[in-house]
């Protein structure tokens, strides 16, 4: 189909009466051209046919004018009118080229649609690979520590202040590091502030710094403090519960004026930085006693994570196992290798002091090991499992060999009464169905039919 017939034209004479339409103009508008044929353009604008009319400019202008026009209210259209003159200088024909741009608008609306699809995959990828290259780094195999550097992830592409919760020892610095490290400012400084730490008398002159002179014993020079020297980049409050009130009052100046002043000085220093706060209390509960300001809350816990403890997710243990006893072999030159029973144990034991104290069982072990094997007589006394699940081996009634058996057999009773078949056991113990039931059947465990 050749342009000409494709496009809609419309023809009226000198007196903005309608003489001609073409099929495709009633194709494009959905006009017929008995309603429009002895119309004038300023009847049919009048009575909203229009919203306006080109032949009408075209008239007052005496030049070709394009514009965009609405039809019957809902249509729209592009329209071109060229005058046609007389010998004698008047318009005498007003000739109307009309396209349909409904298509292009279509195609414009398409394009933004796959645009913005476009940029929620991109970014829905690039947090993925980001989650990956994180995960990577960490030793993590639980989808609840998934879950957690998943949303520290997407918030480090964000200002709004973060608040870690978690039990000591569960990794708030770790998670606060990672945090800095994906985000914006990661060529900044990380500062890290531990609130307990800092003698209640030193907090304002270290938190904020202090003019020479300020006070006695006072550098001449005057020192920044902690929270100058992190701007730019995160500053990291850890154990924010153990900051006491007054510091609290500050430190809530920091985050709505966004500077602060040293000690000893008049001046407002201002300071940028992304403040992210951790905590092992109930910090709710703190402002009901009064010890921890609401106001200060509700800034810091914009962007509330909680870290599981390591007891509420075991499946993290054994690899965490591994990666702590290889960093130790590595740093102390030796070469450490763990039975599997011990690993068993430590992953049902409860761990008040969470990693941490993972990695100082671990390193306990190494330093008080004889043999190349850590073995279950080296774990200390406290993770030693009181119940009868492997009570033979520390009570010596039975030869390794056969308390490793033992055992085993006991951990494939409990998969078995656990799950409805051999497959989903199987999967539970991490094994292959037909090992499972090769086992099954050297230790005589119900039935010993082949899994299909």
């Amino acid at each position: 189909m050749n342009k000409l017939t494709y496009d809609g034209f419309y023809l009226t004479d000198g007196d903005a009466i309608t003489v001609r339409v073409n099929k495709s103009y009633e194709r494009i508008t959905g006009l017929s051209r008995n309603d429009l044929l002895g119309k004038s353009m300023k009847s049919l604008v009048e009575d909203h046919i229009f919203d306006h009319s080109v032949t009408l400019e075209v008239l007052q202008k005496k030049e070709p004018v394009t514009l965009m026009q609405q039809v019957a209210g809902k249509k729209q259209v592009i329209v071109t009118g060229t005058p046609v003159f007389s010998d004698n200088g008047e318009i005498s024909v007003v000739v109307t080229n009309v396209r349909d741009i409904s298509e292009l608008n279509e195609l414009r609306a398409q394009l933004n649609e796959y645009r913005k699809r476009n940029s929620f995959f991109y970014n829905y990828l690039k947090e993925h690979q980001e989650v990956s290259h994180a995960l990577k780094d960490l030793v993590i195999k639980s989808q609840a520590m998934i879950r957690v550097i998943q949303k520290a992830v997407k918030v480090s592409k964000v200002e709004a202040s973060v608040l870690l919760n978690g039990e000591s020892g569960v990794g708030k610095s770790m998670l606060a590091k990672l945090i800095h490290t994906m985000g914006p400012r990661k060529e900044g400084p990380f500062v890290k502030i531990n609130c307990g730490a800092i003698p209640t008398t030193l907090m304002e002159s270290e938190l904020f710094g202090y003019e020479k002179g300020a006070f006695t014993g006072a550098s001449s020079d005057g020192k920044i403090g902690l929270i100058e020297a992190a701007s730019g980049g995160t500053l990291f409050f850890d154990e924010i519960a153990e900051l006491k009130p007054d510091m609290q009052v500050k430190l809530l100046e920091v985050i709505e004026e966004k500077g602060f002043k040293r000690v000893g000085s008049t001046k407002t220093t201002s300071v940028d930085v992304h403040i992210i706060a951790a905590t092992n209390q109930n910090l709710e509960e703190q402002i009901k006693q009064g010890l921890f300001r609401e106001d200060l809350y509700y800034r810091l816990n914009v962007i509330p994570i909680t870290i599981p403890p390591l007891r509420k997710r075991r499946e993290d243990i054994p690899v965490l196992v591994e990666s702590i006893l290889e960093k130790f072999n590595r740093a102390m030159k030796l070469n450490k290798n763990i039975d599997p029973t011990v690993i068993e144990i430590l992953r049902r034991y409860d761990y008040p002091g969470n990693v941490r104290e993972l990695i100082n069982i671990i390193e306990r072990m190494i330093v008080l090991s004889d043999g190349d094997f850590l073995m279950p007589e080296d774990l200390p006394s406290e993770t030693r499992p009181q119940g009868d699940f492997c009570g033979d081996i520390f009570a010596g009634a039975l030869p390794l060999k056969d308390a490793l058996q033992d055992y085993e057999s006991k951990l494939i009773r409990q998969a078995l009464d656990q799950k409805n078949s051999i497959t989903q056991a199987a999967k539970l113990l991490e094994i292959h169905p037909t090992t499972l039931w090769r086992k099954m059947c050297k230790y005589k465990l119900n039935s010993c039919q082949r899994p299909s």
